[in-house]
């Protein structure tokens, strides 16, 4: 960041220039986002924040449904997840269901996964933890 300004004046100048460079771009663009979501791909997401999912998936606004949390847990006991992945799939229709994976998620820890995943006791609460989620659906 520029001239040691502060990061949050910065975001929302940023965030003007953004804005006003997309309308001018693309005339459609905040009135198609404003007329509802229809994103292919449900993200659950690390809360990392050198990680936003359409930046590093080459995408735009709208186009990917995203629900972050430390280290991607993911618990049968979490109703805030549950109704992502319910309200995602049931009413957003998403076609595509992404738990990425990292070699290295510093907010888990104790028994390990292929590519140096580490998943703590904790997260491996319920019927089926992350460990097993990943073991039976990874790509």
């Amino acid at each position: 960041m520029a001239n040691n300004q502060d990061v949050f004046q910065y975001s929302m100048s940023s965030n003007s220039a953004w804005a006003g460079y997309k309308a001018h771009q693309n005339p459609n663009f905040f009135p198609k986002l404003a007329s509802g979501q229809w994103p292919q791909i449900l993200w659950l997401g690390c809360s990392d924040s050198r990680c936003p999912e359409t930046t590093i998936l080459g995408l735009q606004p709208g186009d990917v449904f995203v629900h972050r949390n430390i280290a991607n847990i993911i618990s049968p006991t979490d109703i805030n997840t549950s109704a992502v992945i319910e309200y995602a799939v049931m009413h957003l229709k998403v076609k595509h269901v992404v738990l990425p994976s990292r070699s290295s998620l510093t907010g888990c820890q104790g028994g390990g996964l292929p590519g140096g995943i580490q998943i703590s006791d904790a997260v491996q609460g319920g019927d089926m933890g992350t460990q097993d989620l990943f073991e039976r659906h990874a790509v």
